[in-house]
C-alpha cells in the first residue's frame, strides 16, 4: 500500500499494526497510521497530533517508539519544548496523551531509548556555544509524572559540528556516536562510548574518518566487530570500519546518491534510505575475486613437481 501523509515524512517506527511517524508538517508533527489498512488511503491515519504552539514553524525530524510511549523530536527551536513522550496506547491522540517534554532548544537529530533513558543526538545549543552538548542523555523513567531530567551530555567538538547518527548495541551498555558539520580541526566524528551504568557516559575510542574531509557519520549500524556507516562522502557513502582497528577503512562501496540517514540491517543485507534517484538501496556481501592456484603432482610418486615431460600421467 501507499500513503499521502501531507508535507512528508522524516522518521518512522512500526510496531505491530500501527506506524509512528514524524511528520513535516506544523500541525501534525506525529501521525499513526494503521498499515493494515493501506489501501484505504487517508483512513488508514488513525490519529494526528500537533505538539506546538500556534504559528510555531518547528516540525517532526525524529521518532522512537518502546512499550506504548512515543519520543518525537523536533527539527528546529520551538516556541515552547523539542522533545516530546507522548503515550500511544489510547487513540486518538490528545494533548492529554503528551505525558513529558524537554527543551533542547535545538534540532533533535535521532532518538534512542532503553532502561529509562533516552539518547539524543543534537547540534548544539546556539545560545550557549561554549557548552557543548551535541549527545544528551535524559532520564525519562519518570515521564508518566511529567519529569524529564538531563542525566548527562557529551560534546567534544566545536559549534560548527553536530551530533548525527548513532547506535546502542543489544546490552545497552556501549554507543556508537556519529557527527558531521565543518571540521577544519580534522577532529574524531566517529566514537565509540561507554554508557553503563544507564545514564553514565565514558569514551572508549574515536576516529577521524579521513576518507574525505567534513564527513558526515549519518547512520551506524554494528554487528560483531564492524561498524556499518552511511555518510557524506561523495564517493564512499556506505563504510565498513572494524572496530577492533580503526587505523584504516575496512571496505567501502560508492553508493552514489545522499543518504538520509536512514538504514537497517537484516541478515547479511543492509538497506540504505536515499533522497535522490535511488530511494532505497539494499546492499549484501559481494563476489570475491577467486585465486586460483595449479599444483601438478607426479602420478608415480604422488608428489608435486614443477615440470613434467609431456605425455606424463599427473
Amino acid at each position: 500500500g501507499k500513503l499521502d501523509t501531507g508535507p512528508g515524512l522524516s522518521g518512522i517506527h512500526v510496531s505491530g499494526k500501527y506506524a509512528y511517524v514524524a511528520n513535516m508538517s506544523t500541525i501534525a508533527q506525529l501521525q499513526v497510521i494503521d498499515k493494515t489498512t493501506l489501501p484505504l488511503g487517508p483512513s488508514s491515519i488513525v490519529s494526528s497530533l500537533k505538539v506546538t504552539p500556534v504559528a510555531d514553524t518547528a516540525v517532526g525530524s525524529s521518532i522512537f517508539y518502546e512499550n506504548g510511549k512515543v519520543y518525537l523530536g523536533l527539527n528546529e527551536p520551538s516556541l515552547d519544548k523539542e522533545f516530546f513522550v507522548i503515550d500511544v496506547t489510547t487513540l486518538p491522540l490528545t494533548a492529554s496523551s503528551i505525558k513529558a517534554s524537554f527543551e533542547t532548544n535545538t534540532k533533535v537529530t535521532s532518538i534512542i531509548v532503553k532502561n529509562g533513558f533516552a539518547y539524543l543526538t543534537v547540534p548544539d545549543d546556539p545560545l550557549t556555544p561554549l557548552v557543548k552538548e551535541q549527545l544528551r542523555i535524559l532520564d525519562v523513567s519518570q515521564a508518566d509524572t511529567g519529569t524529564i531530567t538531563q542525566a548527562n551530555t557529551f560534546g567534544p567538538n566545536p559549534i560548527t559540528m553536530s551530533g548525527q547518527g548513532e547506535y546502542l548495541s543489544r546490552d545497552g551498555k556501549t554507543l556508537y556516536f556519529g557527527e558531521g558539520g565543518a571540521n577544519p580541526g580534522l577532529e574524531p566524528d566517529f566514537f565509540s562510548l561507554d554508557v553503563d551504568p544507564p545514564g553514565s557516559i565514558s569514551q572508549i575510542d574515536s576516529k577521524y574518518i579521513d576518507t574525505s574531509n567534513d564527513v558526515t557519520v549519518n547512520a551506524i549500524t554494528v554487528r560483531e566487530n564492524l561498524a556499518f556507516m552511511v555518510t557524506s562522502d561523495t564517493n564512499l557513502g556506505f563504510q565498513i570500519w572494524d572496530l577492533d582497528d580503526l587505523t584504516s577503512i575496512y571496505a567501502s562501496l560508492n553508493i552514489e546518491q545522499g543518504a538520509t540517514g536512514g538504514m537497517g540491517c537484516s541478515g547479511n543485507l543492509m538497506f540504505v534510505a536515499q533522497r535522490s534517484n535511488n530511494a532505497l538501496q539494499i546492499i549484501g556481501p559481494g563476489p570475491e575475486d577467486p585465486v586460483v592456484n595449479t599444483t601438478i603432482y607426479d602420478n608415480a610418486t604422488d608428489l608435486p613437481t614443477s615440470s613434467v615431460t609431456v605425455g606424463t600421467t599427473v
